[in-house]
């Protein structure tokens, strides 16, 4: 127990050391460019011969994994296991505005025995943004879903409308116990993304008298937002 508490701890020291995601979408218009790029290319057979077949690979990949061999927290070495272990590699949904795919995501673990830092697959800079491995979910889908509950959507619906969306363009129908899964990994996502995002608090200060607020006051559904419990 102590164990995987000391290694959940360094796990979100390194999420939060490596994954600052900005709130701005125009400090993000060469990831955009690039999702945009790879949603409309496909798979290239090039040196197409009797004996050969080469494939360039011009689309998303099938494959993701952290690319040091070394921890970022420690230094040590990272252990890249086989299949069925805590860290190898794992089948997850890639979900982008045209792609509904299994891909898989390759776990390495730090050999520190006071680090063991989970290292998965997290540069926001390919377009992606990796939900616990369970799913790899493109960053214009989190921003659009973000414009749709600042106008008051249900984060479900806003998810749903997402799902249904990818589903039309990939022409694949999920089983209801599937999507449902794929929606709440969503949600979830969501509300990571939004943890992990990088505020400029200057925007909350107050042009007229400089004040910072320490509470904003907004309508909202009770089901849109985060319930703080235990909070006197």
């Amino acid at each position: 127990m102590a164990q995987r508490e000391i290694q959940r701890q360094s796990t979100l020291q390194l999420l939060r050391k490596v994954l600052q995601i900005p709130e701005n979408e125009s400090e993000l218009t060469e990831v955009f460019a690039l999702i945009h790029e790879l949603n409309s290319s496909r798979l290239i057979l090039s040196n197409v011969s009797e004996e050969t077949v080469t494939i360039e690979q011009t689309s998303w990949s099938n494959y993701y994994e952290f690319p040091s061999t070394q921890c970022l927290l420690c230094n040590s070495p990272l252990l890249k296991g086989g299949k069925n272990s805590l860290a190898g590699p794992q089948e997850c949904w890639l979900l982008t505005a045209s792609r509904l795919q299994v891909v898989t995501a390759q776990v390495k673990m730090c050999l520190n025995p006071h680090c063991l830092a989970l290292h998965n697959f997290m540069d926001i800079y390919t377009g992606l943004f990796n939900v616990g491995n369970k799913l790899l979910v493109s960053l214009d889908l989190l921003f659009a879903i973000r414009n749709q509950i600042k106008l008051g959507e249900d984060p479900r619906v806003c998810a749903d409308i997402v799902l249904k969306s990818v589903q039309e363009q990939t022409e694949k129908t999920l089983p209801s116990e599937e999507l449902g899964q794929l929606q709440e990994l969503l949600c979830n996502g969501y509300w990571a993304f939004e943890c992990l995002t990088v505020r400029d608090y200057n925007d909350m200060i107050c042009g007229i008298c400089g004040v910072a607020p320490k509470i904003e006051m907004a309508q909202r559904n009770e089901e849109n937002v985060l319930a703080l419990k235990s909070v006197e």
